[in-house]
């Protein structure tokens, strides 16, 4: 199959590179993700004049209509400048669970305003057991005559604390439903998490907060099938992220091997560089096909769990030896914070755990093969 972009996806890809070029290099990485936001609000305005945060969102609420292998296309030139902003938590884990499990009033409410760049949202979903299983979720739901009411704890909730609306899972007796919670209503108290990459991370408390009938996403008790749809795009999302990242560190690796003279030559020309280069590159590559296979077939409607479980597994492997592997090449100084090589490696060892690490990926392989499930 032809997984090369359109031209249409080869325009928003250069759009995407020449103006997170112009504005995302790593001092301004460093200066955002030590502000309170985590990231910038003037930005993330011109983003959505470009049309980013409604690229999968219909015309008709104010989108442009695009589908999600626009949008992973997207993602990869995020991931290459390690753009902080809440564009994924926004469009991949608000947007598509709306567009997913959504009223007809409840999409024409919300879409609009992820579109516009008004709102920004975010799912509240691990807890202390810190899986991605339907048991783990204890947070509770009750019922009242208004609607419900949640209590419990949410852990590392991206961008919780600047976040407008959560997309939270709760447990009503041995079910989950899901809800569209304001992320600053009465109840809610949010402390900010210490974690390796710059992505700002929160712990939530809900104590008793009231959730209106109409904010019910999807059917009550139901939830699960919808955060597991939106789960398997996330995780495929995350991949095209990452090839991103671990395309730009194989460029300026390269970039660095021929510049770099040692012994009288550039260190290119010794054999062992030589097969560390190689190595990132095969790497890369297998997880970039199967990603793309996933993107595509999630795009067409086609069932991809397998898919991407695959592209997860071989994504967080591939990206953790690219970035293992560059240190080697770099030597002492990718080790310092004045080269970038040290966000990668942080970046890559905090997306192998984002919507399932390596093990959680190849149990659902495993439990697809074992339901004669087929790859293609």
């Amino acid at each position: 199959m032809d997984y090369s972009f359109t031209e249409q996806q080869q325009m928003l890809k250069k759009a995407a590179r020449d103006f997170l070029a112009a504005r995302c290099d790593k001092a301004f990485i460093d200066r955002i993700i030590k502000t309170e936001d985590g990231f910038d609000k003037g930005m993330w305005k011109e983003m959505a004049e470009l049309g980013w945060q409604g690229l999968m969102i219909p015309e008709e609420h104010g989108g442009t209509g695009g589908d999600f292998l626009d949008l992973c296309a997207l993602l990869e030139e995020t991931g290459k400048s390690l753009l902080p902003a809440p564009l994924f938590s926004t469009t991949v884990l608000g947007a598509t669970a709306i567009l997913l499990g959504g009223t007809k009033t409840q999409q024409s409410r919300f879409l609009p305003k992820i579109a516009s760049g008004d709102s920004v949202f975010t799912m509240a979903l691990l807890e202390k057991e810190g899986t991605y299983a339907e048991a783990a979720i204890k947070l509770e739901a009750h019922t009242t005559k208004d609607g419900y009411t949640l209590s419990g704890t949410k852990l590392f909730v991206a961008y919780g604390g600047s976040a407008d609306y959560l997309i939270c899972a709760a447990r009503i007796g041995t079910s989950i439903s899901l809800f569209i919670v304001d992320a600053k209503a009465k109840g809610i108290t949010h402390t900010p998490l210490v974690v390796m990459s710059g992505e700002k991370k929160y712990e939530l408390q809900f104590s008793n907060v009231a959730v209106p009938h109409d904010r019910l996403l999807g059917e009550k008790d139901r939830g699960w099938h919808l955060v597991e749809e939106v789960l398997e795009r996330a995780a495929v999302a995350k991949c095209a992220e990452m090839l991103g990242g671990m395309q730009h560190v194989l460029d300026f690796t390269i970039d660095y091997v021929k510049r770099r003279v040692q012994f009288g030559r550039p260190i290119g020309s010794f054999q062992a560089v030589q097969h560390h280069c190689a190595n990132i590159v095969m790497g890369i590559e297998l997880a970039r096909g199967i990603t793309w296979e996933a993107a595509w077939r999630i795009s067409k409607g086609m069932p991809a769990s397998m898919e991407a479980a695959m592209a997860k597994q071989l994504a967080n492997e591939a990206y953790l030896r690219t970035t293992a592997l560059a240190h080697q090449v770099h030597g002492g100084i990718g080790l310092i914070r004045e080269h970038p090589l040290h966000l990668y490696y942080r970046e890559a060892r905090t997306s192998a755990y984002a919507f399932g690490d390596t093990a959680h990926n190849a149990d659902r392989v495993a439990a697809s093969i074992a339901a004669g499930a087929a790859i293609w």
